[in-house]
């Protein structure tokens, strides 16, 4: 079994989620395959307790992966297309794109469906050629994306914090906190880039608990113009001594 992060949709946006997933074989490819097929399969009871819905219509199948020059060419079942509007489309692509560029090796996705290329997909004509990366969905992903931890997982400190964020000066706040409120630890977080660019963050959060309990590791930003919190990510996560 291979650990590996997977992606849905979270409130009309993009969230990521682990999974232990079966390879068969060695390689990015093989662990590339494993994680769309775990992907295809759709969000588990526990993924959804925690907000997280699929876009990719049921029954979508494999039908092959392959990577050249940093290119993944996936081949799904038509069912991919079936159904679904816009925002549909390409929440799907974006699902796709995001879990296989997660992988060394891949940093865009050509599609094709039942073997044959395609240049849009679905009749509202979300354009995937030649291939697309994730700025292609700069509209459905969350101003701040936590990639790591994620939800579930059981954190000691110090906490890292990974993922990517298109927020004003490239700055906001990283939090965490046990649950009922009780704030544990707080700092501020720059990205690679922000203000209209998506950069890169990683930070850890040092947090004393005496005994392990539920908790929260949360991204926000701060409106300029009235001083709310805006964009805030929670993950729920354990967190251990």
């Amino acid at each position: 079994m291979k650990s590996a992060r997977l992606y849905f949709a979270q409130a009309e946006k993009i969230g990521v989620v682990g999974r232990d997933v079966a390879v068969t074989g060695s390689g990015t490819t093989a662990r590339a395959k494993a994680a769309m097929k775990a992907l295809l399969s759709g969000p588990t009871s526990a993924d959804r307790a925690y907000g997280f819905a699929t876009e990719i219509p049921s029954g979508t199948k494999l039908r092959g992966l392959s990577i050249k020059r940093g290119v993944a060419t996936v081949d799904l079942s038509k069912r991919f297309a079936s159904g679904g509007g816009s925002l549909s489309m390409q929440m799907r692509a974006a699902q796709v794109v995001c879990t296989l560029t997660r992988f060394s090796g891949i940093d865009s996705v050509a599609f094709k469906l039942d073997g044959k290329s395609i240049e849009a997909l679905g009749g509202e004509g979300v354009m995937v050629s030649p291939s697309v990366d994730r700025t292609d969905f700069e509209n459905v992903m969350p101003a701040i994306l936590v990639e790591s931890p994620i939800p579930g997982q059981t954190v000691t400190s110090p906490v890292r914090l990974k993922g990517s964020a298109n927020v004003f000066e490239a700055q906001f706040n990283a939090q965490v906190a046990a649950k009922g409120g009780t704030v544990l630890a707080e700092k501020p977080v720059h990205a690679t880039s922000g203000t209209g660019t998506r950069g890169t963050f990683s930070t850890t959060l040092r947090f004393d608990v005496k005994s392990a309990r539920q908790g929260i590791v949360s991204a926000f930003d701060i409106s300029e113009k009235d001083g709310s919190v805006i964009d805030r990510v929670d993950v729920p996560v354990r967190l251990k001594p």
